[in-house]
């Protein structure tokens, strides 16, 4: 699978295109694939090669890589199978011109690559949630200046 072609050529003549690439979307929904356990696998798989790809752009100076926003629904249903790749990666993926996006329902889906993506700066977005555990393990790093115990973030005012 060519990843790379798609993150780094586009149609000539669209303008978006032209400046971001290829937008690739993968659906893979349980049903679709078998099963939540085949399902893990071939999502496996396809992280694994387009991180690969990611990294196989060492060849091109890091002004000229196109920025490549990988956003991944339900992160628990394949983090399990690439966790241990994440935790020594993620810091490397902004060299890469790569963000990694999760929407899930808890950080600590995550599981043991939760450390590192935060600190790669993974972005990640939680579903409503009833307790602030979430928002207050996040909240150094939403406002690293200001802490508080009462409130994640004060304004100043």
């Amino acid at each position: 699978m060519g990843f790379r072609k798609w993150f780094d050529n586009a149609p000539v003549g669209l303008p978006v295109a032209d400046k971001y690439g290829y937008t690739v979307t993968i659906q893979a929904s349980a049903g679709a694939w078998g099963g939540e356990d085949i399902q893990s696998i071939l999502l496996g798989f396809f992280e694994d090669k387009i991180n690969f790809n990611v990294f196989s752009r060492v060849d091109t100076d890091q002004a000229n890589r196109k920025p490549i926003r990988k956003w991944i629904d339900e992160p628990h249903k394949v983090i399990r199978k690439v966790a241990k790749y994440y935790k020594g990666a993620n810091v490397e993926f902004r060299k890469y011109r790569c963000k990694n996006v999760f929407t899930g329902h808890s950080i600590d889906q995550m599981g043991e690559a939760t450390k590192s993506l935060l600190d790669g700066g993974a972005q990640f977005t939680s579903y409503k949630k009833e307790n602030l555990k979430d928002l207050e393990r996040l909240g150094p790093r939403l406002c690293p200046i200001r802490r508080s115990k009462r409130a994640i973030c004060q304004s100043a005012g």
